[in-house]
């Protein structure tokens, strides 16, 4: 009587979870870099929507002092603790600090700062890695 075995032995389960685990570990750092992008991303749409806002009130002759100035604007959001400061000339930030994010930007903050002129410009501070920050921003210091 011939018996056939048939399934695959330690040897070969061991080299597939071999390969697995190099596959995992090329993929993983990659996807916390998504995150991270991803986290950053929203908080700077969450932060430019307000820039849109604030440039509408300073155009029309208001003055913006803080964050509740700002029509429809929540201090705490899912992504951003947010804050904005601007005195009698128009000049000012709007910040957005990151929240609930990943670690390579936990503490991250996102800034649109306005020129007396109007001119706007973005800068991220706090991150782990300077290519994290969104298209547009300038990475700075801490």
């Amino acid at each position: 009587m011939k018996h056939s075995n048939s399934g695959f032995s330690l040897i070969e389960l061991m080299v597939v979870v071999a390969i697995i685990g190099v596959l995992a570990s090329i993929a993983l750092p990659a996807y916390s870099a998504y995150q991270a992008r991803g986290k950053l991303a929203a908080g700077l749409a969450e932060v430019a929507a307000l820039r849109s806002v604030a440039e509408t009130h300073l155009n029309d002759g208001r003055r913006l002092g803080g964050i509740d100035d700002l029509p429809g604007a929540r201090p705490l959001t899912a992504h951003c603790a947010l804050t904005a400061a601007f005195d009698d000339t128009g000049a000012g930030t709007l910040t957005c600090e990151v929240q609930n994010a990943p670690p390579a930007v936990r503490g991250a903050r996102l800034a649109w700062e306005r020129s007396e002129e109007g001119a706007w410009a973005c800068s991220v501070a706090s991150l782990s890695d300077p290519s994290l920050a969104p298209g547009g921003c300038v990475a700075t210091a801490p």
